[in-house]
């Protein structure tokens, strides 16, 4: 039988977890949802 180790099984969850946290603030700073302080960066074409 697999022997699954405490520390590594909850470093495991703490990397999902942020991972999945992550996403959608990904999703919504390049959607530009966050606000318009980055128009520069893309030089104001939209």
């Amino acid at each position: 039988m697999l022997h699954l180790d405490t520390s590594n099984s909850g470093f495991m969850h703490l990397c999902t977890s942020l991972v999945m946290l992550m996403t959608p603030g990904l999703a919504f700073f390049y959607g530009g949802l966050v606000g318009r302080r980055g128009e520069q960066a893309h030089g104001g074409e939209l």
